[in-house]
């Protein structure tokens, strides 16, 4: 595990704690069939997911204690966590 990013390929699964108050990400980093670069961002009381894949995953964010999942298609998108 690197800057608490974990890779689960045979999931198609990004698991990831960022820092609570820094920014994190990776870049093109292989996930099975996929290659995703995404850049976590915090920004008063909320925080900026953006993505970028070209296969569809599923990232399990737990930030702040709480967990989330989302479902990321093909192509460049941006989550807002609160």
């Amino acid at each position: 595990m690197i800057i608490g990013i974990q890779a689960d390929a045979p999931r198609q699964t990004l698991r990831w704690t960022p820092p609570e108050a820094e920014c994190s990400g990776v870049r093109n980093l292989p996930l099975g069939l996929a290659t995703v670069s995404a850049a976590f961002r915090p920004e008063k009381g909320r925080a900026v997911v953006d993505v970028e894949t070209d296969r569809p995953i599923t990232i399990d964010l737990t930030w702040k204690g709480r967990a989330r999942k989302f479902r990321c298609k093909p192509g460049k998108q941006r989550v807002e966590v609160l």
